[in-house]
C-alpha cells in the first residue's frame, strides 16, 4: 500500500492560529487503484534532512479509507513544535502506512511556517506614535475620507435632534392633521357628509331619490312592439323601438342529418352478427329506395359486403316521462329494396320530421 497523495490544509483564523495542520491524503496501490475501504495506521514523522538527519516530531493515527481517500489532525496528540519553522530552514515529512515501508520523505509546504509566523514578535513595526496625523489627515482628505471625530453629530446619531440648520417645518408637517393645515381648500358640503341632499345639480326627475322615474326623448324611448314568434331582437331604431329579424333562426339542418347518421352507425353496430371488424372498415351507406338497389348491391359497388339493413325511427322533441318511447330500429336482411324511407329524395328539412330511415350496414 502506498500513500498517491497528501495534502496538507491551514484553516487559520485571523484572532488566533490553530496548532494544527488538516491533512488528506490518499491511499492507493502500486497500480494507481484505490485502497479497500477500512482502517489504516498511519504514522507522519518530521526531518530535518530529506534522508537520515534527525526526527523532530512523530504522530500516529488510525484513518478511516473511504475509496482510498483518508484525512487527519496533525497535532491533536502530541503538539507540532514551531521552532523547527521559525528559522526559514526547509523541513521534511514522511508518511509510513502500517507495516509497509516508509514513503520517500517529501518538504514541507508554507502551511506550517504559517503557524510559525502567527507566533512571531514585531520588531521594528510601525505603530500609532510613528504617525504624523497632520499629515495623515491631509492625505485622507485628498482621497475623500475623514477622520470619524471630524464626522458631524448627526452621522453618527442619525437623528433629527443631531441635524444643525435643519428646516422650519410647517406644523401640519409634524402634526400631520387637516387642523394644522393652512390655506386649506373650501369643499363642497357633500365632500365631507357624503349625502344624497347635499348634491346640487340633480337632473331632473331624480330629484326625489327614487329609481322609478319615467323618461321621455329619443334617447330613452320605450316601446310595447315586440318581435314575432321565431324572430329575435337585433337592436333598436332611432326612435328605441326593437328590430326583429329571422336571420340564423331556422333550424340547423345539417346538424339534424349527422345526428341522424350518427343514429344510423349506432343501429349498425348493434344489428352486425360480429359488431363489426374494428376501425374503420366499418361504414353505414344510404340505399335509395327509388334506385331498387338492396344494401348486398350497393355495398358491393363500393368494395365491401353487406352485414344488414337497419331502418330507424326518433320521436321529436324532448321526453317528459320517465320510460317514454323515443325511438325504433328494424334489422332487415340485406336483400330488401323497400325498407324504410330515403333521405336522397327528401328535402333539407325533412329530417326533423317523423318517419323511418333506411341504411346499409357494410364492412370490409
Amino acid at each position: 500500500m502506498r500513500v498517491l497523495a497528501l495534502c496538507l490544509l491551514s484553516g487559520t483564523a485571523l484572532a488566533a492560529l490553530p496548532d494544527q495542520l488538516a491533512v488528506q491524503g490518499f491511499l492507493g496501490n502500486a497500480a494507481g487503484l484505490p485502497a479497500p475501504d477500512g482502517i489504516y495506521t498511519v504514522s507522519v514523522t518530521l526531518w530535518d534532512a530529506p534522508a537520515q538527519g534527525t526526527q523532530l516530531w512523530k504522530e500516529v493515527h488510525p484513518v478511516n479509507a473511504v475509496e482510498g481517500r483518508f484525512s487527519v489532525e496533525l497535532g491533536g496528540d502530541v503538539a507540532l513544535p514551531m521552532a523547527p519553522f521559525e528559522a526559514g530552514t526547509v523541513r521534511w515529512v514522511q508518511v509510513q502506512v502500517d507495516a509497509d515501508p516508509p514513503l520517500p520523505r517529501q518538504p514541507v509546504v508554507s502551511t506550517a511556517y504559517a503557524l510559525a509566523a502567527g507566533r512571531l514578535g514585531c520588531t521594528g513595526c510601525v505603530t500609532a506614535t510613528h504617525l504624523d496625523l497632520d499629515s495623515l489627515d491631509g492625505a485622507l482628505g485628498s482621497l475623500g475620507y475623514v477622520k470619524f471625530v471630524s464626522l458631524a453629530p448627526v452621522a453618527t446619531a442619525g437623528t433629527w435632534d443631531a441635524l444643525t440648520g435643519k428646516p422650519t417645518l410647517a406644523e401640519v408637517a409634524t402634526a400631520g392633521t387637516w387642523e394644522s393645515l393652512t390655506n386649506e381648500p373650501t369643499l363642497a358640503a357633500i365632500a365631507t357628509t357624503g349625502h344624497w341632499d347635499q348634491l346640487a345639480g340633480v337632473p331632473q326627475g331624480l330629484a326625489d331619490g327614487d329609481d322609478n322615474t319615467t323618461y321621455s326623448g329619443a334617447n330613452f324611448a320605450l316601446s310595447n312592439k315586440a318581435c314575432p314568434v321565431g324572430a329575435v331582437v337585433t337592436g333598436t331604431d332611432a326612435a328605441g323601438a326593437p328590430v326583429c329579424s329571422t336571420a340564423n333562426t331556422a333550424p340547423d339542418t345539417a346538424l339534424g342529418w349527422m345526428l341522424l347518421h350518427t343514429a344510423a352507425a349506432a343501429a349498425c353496430r348493434g344489428s352486425t352478427s360480429s359488431g363489426g371488424t374494428g376501425c374503420c372498415g366499418n361504414t353505414v351507406r344510404v340505399r335509395n329506395n327509388a334506385s331498387g338497389l338492396t344494401c348486398s348491391e350497393i355495398c358491393s359497388q363500393n368494395g365491401q359486403v353487406c352485414d344488414a339493413e337497419v331502418s330507424i325511427w326518433g320521436r321529436p322533441g324532448q321526453a317528459t316521462v320517465n320510460g317514454q318511447e323515443v325511438g325504433n330500429f328494424y334489422n332487415y336482411g340485406c336483400g330488401g329494396t323497400g325498407n324504410g324511407g330515403s333521405e336522397v329524395n327528401a328535402a333539407p328539412s325533412d329530417v326533423f320530421t317523423s318517419g323511418y330511415w333506411g341504411f346499409c350496414c357494410c364492412r370490409t
